[in-house]
């Protein structure tokens, strides 16, 4: 291909590289001089304040008795005016004050109540929130304050269908009378966002790259909800009337005594006259009833004391009575409380055969029998808590198709998704609550367990936006159920998960808090606040926060809740860089508890740890740190660890150590596994979870590294690989053609080298951080093709940059200065060449020895004759290396003399011109 054609190539590629780097640049400049800008508003029973129009925020919040002060950067006009027009029944005043210190904005709110601050800094776009709020235990409900309006009805245990209202006679009959209630649903209305639409998510506004991070969190099992029959405690519950007609027989008395220490609760004095009356009385006509008061009394006992006595004399009677005569007034409810009593004693074997003996009576198990209903569904949840889990889904499932009690038949049809959900048949689960809700829409309300269990369900198959949804769904309906905090808890964790704004996520558990207060079941949102705000705690706050979370778990009865306060405590010491301390206590608790710990969590934190330790400080220089890291955990944490991004730190930290072979030893096997990657889930999981370099940045560092031991046709090789270099950063594209440079520069061909700069140039104007490496390179190669004028052109860029941004590399300045004189001395330009060695003495000289430099200004004030200029600026010759300077500049002043003394002797042998 022609030269020509070629060089056209190239510079319509460089035209669109530059391109997509100008609009890059253009975006992230006009992000950066945005000015703070702010807005508050009263949200959640929270005075929220959002701050944007920074990347970094330094800023700093004090809470002195009943005043909040924040100190933030210079506030617009408009943001102070909003935050002074602001009105809050939480604050007595506010006040702004602009030019506080390092010229900041102070806002001051002083408080009518005592509020808690929690604030957070939340990326893309970068924003600094801050949000006052009372404690739950105190917020008060005021008109004033913008609070929600709640609607509810007083939330109720769900009513039985039926209740047996019992009359013992003295002749035996009994009267039973049935009482239907209503349930009544405890809901919540909020005017504002009444289907908290607050926590949805669009699916537009999902990230991927969010799920594939969130599979490396911890999330805490929740309990799944395990509905009691409501329909037992009926008959539990069910009042027992001894009606005892008064006569004046001493038995008579004697009984309605039993009746009156039953009844006024003296269990001890009952026992002790129930024995007596036993041993008077063997045949009384009344042994019927006052074995039934007997057993009401040992029921009561057990129930108060956990006495395992009492429960096992009651239980005793009770089968006594129902094996003399099922026809009995009382055989039917007894039979039943022997598999109520038992199952709710978790003794299922026992609870189990009870009810099936309840069903083998023929005189109870007939068709449209409550009580032998209520056994099959009896016999279904012992099989379930038996994990006979076949059975116990075919005992619901025949319960629901030949019941005639339409809240059994609901019953039985709701909790045959819970059947699933034990098996761990997550998908079919839901498939069976959704269908139940579809079949008998009329109960749901009564079933909470079909929407927060099947809510659960989605979560454990990563179906995370329906399992939203479906939380959602559950708090809205049931918004004062005991597992309410568990759902807003994971609510939060959900937005998390789906790439929701951390506003969102942070207000979530905020809303748990406010909602639960000191709910044990909301102690894992509290923790996750906590924690949450570490990363920008000072030493003793932190301190506060693990003292009060060692605190909070104790009051927690989650399985796990000491490993998950650990992990998450390890995680704020991770976000505040304080690896020492995390790895120290991920490890403790790990060699503590090897038994219980989840081994697979807790290396991968432990690995996380020793990764970002060792990033950190490779991305400080010091690299003899990171391979001693390095090697500290090599045996242990790293060895079994397939991250490759520790590798890529490691071969970075060999490179700046200038051990270039096993560098690309390193850079090597990670870009071949990149390259295995490409197309693969497992690829894309790979590049999410590890800092793992794109195929363009490895290219580059192994082309560097072998440019480095000059292996120059491989670097160029590895260049050529790049084949996104508008993917790498901003620094390291410029490294990239300063490589491209250096290398056609080897070659010989300087007319590329000047042009793969020239148009980089062209493209990346108004950038001094970055483009003043590129025009040095540029004016060492101008130099060399003989071009001075250009050379020079180029190096006062560079100076005017400094001095219009003083954002320029200081040592590339000092270079560029010190070539600007040397060139302009070189074109005997002295006046050019002063200026730049005086300016060059005037930055430099109090920080670095300059002595060369300044002889070489005297220098060139003795050549042009002014020797006493020259004298008085080797007269200051100053630092390391200055005395043989010194030394030659004094030589050069005797000389002088020396031929000014003796220039008539000169003059007359004008063949010997040469000094002493």
């Amino acid at each position: 291909m022609a030269p020509k054609v070629q060089l056209v190539i190239l510079m319509i590629k460089f035209f669109l590289i530059g391109f997509l780097l100008v609009v890059n640049l253009s975006l992230g400049k006009s992000a950066e001089e945005t000015t703070v800008k702010g807005k508050i508003i009263f949200q959640d029973d929270t005075i929220h304040l959002e701050f944007s129009g920074k990347n970094s925020w330094n800023y700093s919040i004090d809470k002195k008795a009943q005043v909040v002060q924040i100190l933030i950067d210079p506030l617009d006009m408009e943001t102070i005016k909003n935050i002074l027009r602001f009105k809050s029944s939480l604050l007595k005043k506010i006040n702004v004050l602009e030019n506080q210190e390092d010229h900041k904005t102070l806002i001051s709110f002083e408080l009518a109540n005592d509020l808690e601050i929690f604030d957070y800094l939340v990326e893309s776009p970068s924003r600094l929130i801050v949000d006052l709020y009372q404690k739950p235990t105190e917020k008060k409900n005021t008109k004033a304050q913008n609070v929600k309006k709640i609607k509810s009805e007083t939330k109720e245990n769900r009513a039985p269908a039926s209740a047996d209202f019992l009359k013992l006679e003295v002749e035996g009959p009994v009267l039973s009378q049935v009482k239907q209630e209503k349930n009544k649903l405890a809901g919540i209305y909020d005017g504002a966002d009444p289907f908290y639409e607050r926590f949805s998510m669009k699916d537009y506004e999902i990230k991927e790259e969010s799920i594939i991070m969130s599979k490396e969190n911890y999330y805490i099992p929740f309990p799944d909800i395990d509905l009691p029959v409501v329909d037992w405690n009926k008959i539990k519950n069910a009042e027992t009337v001894f009606q005892i007609a008064p006569t004046e027989e001493p038995e008579n008395k004697h009984v309605r005594l039993l009746q009156t220490l039953m009844n006024n609760k003296r269990p001890q004095v009952f026992f002790k006259t129930y024995n007596w009356f036993q041993e008077k009385y063997p045949e009384s006509e009344y042994s019927d009833i006052v074995k039934n008061m007997s057993i009401q009394v040992h029921l009561s006992e057990w129930e108060s004391k956990n006495d395992a006595h009492h429960y096992d004399l009651a239980v005793q009677k009770m089968r006594e009575i129902i094996n003399k005569d099922g026809k009995h007034p009382m055989a039917e409810k007894y039979s039943m409380l022997l598999g109520i009593l038992a199952y709710e004693k978790k003794d299922y074997f026992n609870s189990l055969r009870s009810f099936q003996n309840h069903m083998s009576q023929e005189l109870w198990n007939k068709k449209g029998s409550y009580s032998a209903d209520l056994s099959a569904l009896g016999i279904g949840l012992s099989f379930l808590k038996l994990n006979q889990f076949e059975d116990a889904y075919r005992e619901f499932d025949k319960l629901e198709n030949s019941s005639v009690f339409d809240d059994l038949k609901s019953e039985a049809a709701y909790r045959k998704g819970d059947v699933l959900l034990r098996q761990k048949k997550y998908d079919l689960a839901i498939k069976e609550y959704k269908a139940a809700i579809a079949r008998r829409p009329k109960s749901e309300l009564k079933f909470p367990n079909a929407f927060y269990n099947q809510a659960q369900a989605q979560f454990l198959l990563e179906q995370y936006k329906e399992s939203l949804n479906t939380y959602r769904e559950f708090i809205k309906k049931f918004p004062q159920d005991n597992v309410s905090p568990y759902a807003m808890t994971r609510v939060g964790e959900l937005l998390e998960i789906l790439g929701a704004d951390k506003t969102k996520v942070i207000g979530a558990y905020l809303e748990t808090y406010f909602r639960s207060g000191e709910n044990p079941s909301a102690i894992v949102a509290r923790l996750r606040l906590l924690t949450a705000k570490m990363k920008g705690m000072k030493p003793k706050e932190v301190d506060s926060t693990i003292k009060e979370i060692t605190e909070l778990i104790k009051r927690s009865d989650l399985p796990g809740i000491q490993q998950f306060a650990t992990v998450l405590i390890a995680e704020g010491f991770q976000q505040k860089k304080s690896y020492d301390k995390a790895l120290n206590l991920l490890i403790t608790y790990y060699k503590q508890n090897p038994s219980i710990v989840d081994t697979n969590l807790f290396s991968k934190r432990i690995v996380s740890n020793i990764f970002e330790k060792i990033e950190t400080s490779v991305g400080a220089g010091d690299f003899l740190s990171a391979l001693k890291i390095y090697n500290e955990y090599y045996d242990n944490w790293l060895k079994p660890s397939t991250r490759l991004d520790i590798k890529y730190q490691i071969g970075r930290a060999y490179e700046q150590g200038g051990v270039y072979e096993p560098a690309i030893k390193y850079y090597s096997e990670v870009l071949n596994k990149v390259y295995s990657y490409r197309g693969s889930r497992e690829g894309r999981e790979k590049l999410v979870k590890e800092k793992l370099p794109s195929e363009s940045l490895l290219n580059l560092r192994l082309a560097e590294v072998e440019d480095k031991n000059k292996n120059y046709n491989k670097a160029f090789e590895y260049l050529k690989a790049i084949k996104e270099p508008n993917l790498l950063s901003e620094s390291d594209q410029i490294a990239r053609i300063i490589l491209s440079t250096s290398l056609y520069e080897k070659r010989g061909d300087f007319d590329t080298a000047i042009l793969y700069l020239t148009e980089l140039l062209t493209y990346w104007k108004g950038q001094p951080f970055l483009v003043a490496e590129p025009y040095f390179k540029l004016s060492e190669l101008q130099y060399k093709k003989g071009e001075k004028e250009e050379a020079l052109k180029s190096l006062n860029k560079i100076a005017t940059l400094m001095d219009d941004t003083n954002l320029v590399s200081i040592d590339l300045y000092r270079k560029s200065l010190e070539k600007l004189a040397s060139i302009n001395e070189e074109k005997k330009d002295f006046d050019q060449a002063i200026f730049w060695y005086e300016k060059l003495l005037d930055k430099f000289e109090d920080k670095i020895s300059m002595a060369s430099i300044r002889y070489r200004l005297g220098k060139i004030y003795f050549d042009i004759g002014k020797i006493q200029k020259a004298s008085e600026i080797w007269a200051k010759f100053r630092g390391d290396n200055s005395e043989s300077w010194k030394k030659i500049a004094k030589e050069q002043i005797r000389s002088f003399e020396w031929e000014n003394e003796n220039k008539k002797f000169i003059d007359r042998f004008p063949a010997s011109k040469n000094t002493p």
